[in-house]
């Protein structure tokens, strides 16, 4: 007779149910090992992760990383507010000692009815310049400029004064050109210099506008890549329509960023940069006529 098969003895000692349980599910050797229990507090931390809709609210308020966003509610507890004064903090100090070079540049127009400002703003990558935050901020900027004397009259444009008003991002507070850029350069986290500033006031009795050519498609109206003002004045001014006037600065403005003249008459033309010129075209046309007609056109 074949004799009866018993689990208990199998596994030696008592039977499988009198064992503890953490030695039946071998867990005597997982509990004993470094590496177990580094992964258990992890997994049972009691710092829980921000909720997803509170880091989304303070990306969109602040235009931060996600990783930043998550990383300024951990140390804050999720409380927003105190998350947004950590960025802002930990991202000015960033920027005070930031040496990238700022290569990319977007350019913005503000206009008023007696004056125009061209702004450019530089930034370290294309990828902040197409960013809505900072385009609406150029916008701002612009905006201001146009309508300060002080900048008017070439006053120290880094120290004026922003003001609260429509097209503020909400991710600024008002306060200096110098202080706003590293604010903003805080929340985008790249360094923001101001470039050149242009100003034309309108003369006497005439008008001002301009023309920004866009350097993206989808890009904030108002920004670009190149830009022009032109100011008329109508003789005599009596009588004069100064909004078809004003139409017409801006079609000329417009043609301006499309040919990019050098020069405004042809009396400003020094006489070597018109020799010059001379000679392309008449090498151009040379070229285009062919050499049987060449001795022609040089006798003419």
């Amino acid at each position: 007779m074949r004799p009866a098969l018993r689990l208990g003895r199998a596994w030696g000692g008592a039977a499988p149910l009198q064992r503890p349980l953490q030695q039946r599910l071998g867990l005597a050797q997982l509990q004993a090992s470094p590496v177990f229990l580094q992964a258990a507090q992890r997994g049972f931390s009691s710092d829980a992760a921000p909720a997803a809709a509170v880091v989304k609210e303070l990306r969109d308020r602040t235009g931060a990383s996600m990783g930043k966003c998550r990383e300024a509610l951990k140390e804050e507890g999720s409380d927003i507010e105190k998350a947004v004064e950590w960025l802002k903090k930990r991202g000015v100090r960033s920027m005070e000692k930031r040496t990238a070079d700022s290569a990319e540049a977007l350019i913005s127009m503000g206009l008023t009815p007696s004056a125009a400002a061209i702004v450019e703003v530089k930034a370290e990558t294309d990828y902040v310049t197409r960013n809505e935050i900072f385009q609406q901020f150029i916008r701002w900027l612009s905006d201001n400029i146009a309508a300060s004397p002080v900048a008017l009259a070439g006053g120290n444009v880094e120290e004026l004064r922003l003001e609260d008003g429509p097209g503020r991002p909400r991710q600024v507070a008002p306060g200096t050109v110098k202080e706003v850029l590293l604010e903003l350069g805080s929340v985008l986290g790249e360094k923001l210099l101001l470039g050149q500033v242009l100003c034309l006031a309108a003369p006497t009795g005439g008008v001002v506008a301009g023309y920004v050519h866009p350097k993206q498609a989808d890009g904030l109206p108002g920004t670009g890549r190149m830009a022009a003002t032109v100011a008329l004045r109508p003789a005599p001014a009596a009588g004069c329509d100064l909004v078809r006037l004003r139409v017409i600065a801006a079609h000329l403005a417009r043609h301006t960023v499309a040919a990019q003249p050098r020069f405004l008459t042809v009396g400003s033309i020094p006489a070597e940069t018109l020799r010059k010129e001379r000679e392309i075209f008449r090498a151009a046309h040379l070229e285009q006529v062919g050499p049987k007609k060449t001795g022609i056109v040089d006798e003419k």
